[in-house]
């Protein structure tokens, strides 16, 4: 179930403040700011929460920069399917 779309990094941090979801989807490219910084700064927030970058360039991020970010992975968005959701949700 989608508890909510962010437009903005502030937005996000309200919803996943109120929400408290399983998992939070970040886009990497988010224009003005990186998602990145969004997931360090949620993450940071937010101990325990449980965030998946996603992008739709592949050389923007890899699971590496996802984890110093503090990200439970990342997948590029055309490999995203709703199996990988499934499961990241149920995986604790």
């Amino acid at each position: 179930m989608v508890l909510g779309e962010a437009p903005g990094p502030e937005e996000a941090h309200f919803l996943v403040a109120l929400r408290r979801p399983d998992l939070v989807i970040v886009d990497v490219n988010l224009g003005t700011v990186s998602g990145l910084d969004v997931t360090w700064a949620l993450t940071a927030e937010h101990p325990g929460l449980r965030v998946l970058l996603v992008s739709g360039d592949d050389a923007a991020c890899d699971s590496a920069r996802a984890a110093q970010c503090g990200a439970c992975g990342f997948l590029p968005k055309d490999r995203l399917t709703s199996s990988d959701l499934v499961a990241l949700v149920g995986v604790r």
